[in-house]
């Protein structure tokens, strides 16, 4: 192709017509403007498909966190709601004089329990280092954001 178009500039400029040489080199030129606004139109889709990959990635990641943050929450919950029975328990035998019988001992350590809780932070640390624009509604990022933020 390229030795099409060297062939066809080397007949005009020995036939000496210039100017359909100039309207031939306008035509190479705006075809190779052309072409490169082809691929750089390309590169743009391409990239943006990319963000697009890492932001769904990145959500996902972050709705996995959420959770597991919030099963843990259930699990502290349920601990204490069965330490606050046992509680109870203990504050009846304490209040109405009851003899004391085994079953208490348990209720004593269960009454006791302390739960941590710790939130996972892998996927909010990962959007950080990335930006926190790499997600693109501002709704749910504002969200996101305003959720961490409390923590």
């Amino acid at each position: 192709m390229a030795l099409f178009f060297k062939r066809i500039r080397h007949e005009l400029l020995i036939s000496k017509r210039f100017g359909k040489y100039t309207l031939y080199a306008i035509g190479e030129v705006l075809i190779l403007i052309f072409g490169i606004a082809i691929a750089v139109q390309v590169n743009n889709w391409d990239q943006r498909r990319r963000n697009i990959a890492v932001e769904i990635n990145i959500l996902k990641s972050i709705k996995e966190d959420l959770h597991s943050d919030l099963s843990d929450l259930q699990f502290g919950i349920d601990l204490h709601t069965e330490g606050n029975a046992s509680s109870e328990i203990i504050l009846n035998h304490l209040e109405n004089d009851l003899p004391y019988n085994d079953s208490l001992a348990y209720h004593f350590v269960t009454s006791f329990i302390v739960t941590f809780w710790m939130y996972n932070s892998g996927s909010i640390q990962s959007l950080k280092s990335l930006g926190v624009n790499t997600v693109t509604n501002e709704k749910i990022r504002s969200q996101i954001i305003q959720l961490y933020d409390l923590r």
